[in-house]
């Protein structure tokens, strides 16, 4: 979201080169850059080296210029002027969880449980097409053919008739 004045700029910076943006200004933010770092310096003398999504409120300047200190020619979009622009943008190290596995945990009819399983992410359960009447887990009715999905490691009962079934698998 921008606030203030501000205008964006796409320009292509040739190794060891600088380009200059007239606009009166007190921030600026380096939006893309080839996922190389630049340099942006004012005639305020503010200096400062830069990598893609970051930026700064720095004194105010009539003139910054972007240089491109990389061996290859670059493209660079920077947005410069008064104010202040917030990126959604996220960055960081990820953690993927494990992959997860399906194990089937068997055929639970009407009146029977679950049990419980500390490891498990997720019980997928199907009712079977053949059901005479609606089973209900946590409340919620699941009718004959039923897909129902639900992330739980506690034990959970099942309501029906005994002769009504789900097909129960487990993520883990």
């Amino acid at each position: 979201m921008a606030t203030g004045q501000l205008r964006d700029y796409v320009l292509s910076i040739e190794p060891g080169s600088e380009v200059p943006v007239q606009m009166n200004g007190d921030y600026f933010r380096v939006l893309d850059a080839d996922g190389a770092t630049v340099r942006a310096i004012t005639d305020a003398g503010d200096s400062l080296t830069v990598r893609e999504g970051e930026g700064a409120r720095i004194r105010a300047f009539t003139t910054i210029r972007f240089r491109n200190e990389s061996e290859i020619a670059r493209r660079v979009v920077v947005i410069v002027g008064l104010g202040e622009f917030e990126s959604a943008r996220m960055s960081g190290a990820v953690a993927p969880a494990p992959a997860a596995t399906l194990r089937a945990v068997g055929d639970i009819a009407g009146g029977e449980t679950i049990p419980d399983n500390p490891a498990r992410r997720q019980l997928v359960m199907r009712a079977s097409a053949d059901n005479g009447d609606n089973l209900a887990i946590a409340g919620l009715p699941i009718q004959p053919g039923d897909t129902f999905e639900l992330d739980i490691t506690g034990a959970i009962d099942i309501i029906g008739d005994s002769g009504d079934v789900l097909h129960v698998a487990e993520v883990i």
